[in-house]
């Protein structure tokens, strides 16, 4: 039995596999965000601490800026 195979119709396949190969690779993405941000009150201002760079934040109460404490050269 002789079988004949399209190159055109092997290439859509192949390129077919590896999209949804990528698209559950992507979708199976283990990066939990929950609790990366932590918040701490103080009487004087708010401090937000981002747990994944160590980047933290500093509010006043009665100031809408956020300030930026320890900024990385």
């Amino acid at each position: 039995m002789k079988t004949n195979i399209d190159i055109k119709s092997a290439f859509i396949e192949a390129l077919l596999t590896v999209v949804v190969i990528f698209g559950v690779a992507a979708a199976t993405d283990k990066d939990d965000q929950i609790g990366r941000d932590q918040i701490a009150l103080t009487d004087r201002y708010i401090v937000i601490l981002d747990s994944a760079t160590g980047e933290m934040w500093r509010r006043y109460p009665t100031s809408p800026q956020i300030k930026q404490i320890n900024e990385r050269p």
